[in-house]
């Protein structure tokens, strides 16, 4: 636009309503789309994240047995969770002697038990053929989503009060 010193100004012009100007305003229009899907995009959907906490928190039932879910909030399931989480099962895998080794005193039924609940609600696989479980993705983000929202905001924001 030109001023009336002859000066080139960039401002904002409003476009006259005629049937001239609809391929000016096409091109605003797309930007304006543009802006406004890339607004849409940018929020979660929290619908996948209900569905993967719900898997790990609510009882599985599996050939009439009932296991229980996951609470972040109770110390041997925290204990189990940091036990699993531990890097060394990673190479190797998790068997009921790691579990016997890192929970002195539990007897081997009990062991047996956790690991059926750990895999009832797909926190670990077990290897065709061998007494070896891996850790699945879905427990590694458990663990690191649940215990870093009891210890890195819940704890901290309940000792402010």
């Amino acid at each position: 636009m030109f001023c009336r010193n002859g000066e080139i100004v960039n401002r904002c012009a409003s476009v006259r309503k005629s049937i001239y100007s609809l391929f000016d305003l096409i091109a605003i229009f797309k930007c304006i789309i543009q802006r406004y899907l890339e607004f849409l995009s940018s929020f979660d959907d929290p619908v996948l994240g209900v569905a993967v906490l719900e898997s790990v928190v609510l009882d599985k039932r599996n050939n009439g047995r009932v296991f229980w879910g996951l609470n972040f909030f109770d110390k041997s399931d925290e204990a189990l969770l940091l036990a699993i989480g531990d890097g060394r099962f990673t190479v190797d895998g998790l068997g009921a002697r790691h579990l016997g080794a890192e929970f002195v005193g539990l007897a081997s039924w009990r062991t047996s038990n956790i690991l059926a609940r750990l895999k009832a609600l797909s926190l670990i696989f077990r290897v065709e053929r061998t007494y070896k479980y891996f850790v699945t993705e879905l427990s590694r983000r458990a663990i690191v989503a649940g215990l870093f929202l009891k210890n890195q905001k819940l704890i901290p924001f309940l000792a402010k009060a």
